[in-house]
């Protein structure tokens, strides 16, 4: 896992409800489709999940599955370590 996938998974632990493409893009300051290439490679690997947005049926919300927050927390035990 590069550093941005890390800091994607880290802005998400932020965000227990989840967060829009559009929203995490604006955050990250990268392109919505960069967001989207970034968001399948996480959601590839186990760590991310896409469900629709309850808010707006036309969006969605990316959230962090059990193992991505797994894998974030043992990130974080090896810095402090």
């Amino acid at each position: 896992m590069g550093t941005v996938h890390f800091g994607l998974l880290n802005h998400l632990a932020k965000h227990p409800k989840g967060a829009t493409p559009k929203r995490m893009a604006f955050a990250s300051q990268v392109p919505k489709t960069s967001m989207t290439h970034m968001v399948r490679v996480l959601e590839g690997e186990g760590l991310v999940e896409t469900v629709p947005d309850p808010e707006d049926a036309r969006s969605k919300v990316v959230r962090t599955t059990p193992q991505g927050c797994e894998l974030l927390g043992e990130t974080y035990a090896k810095v402090a370590a």
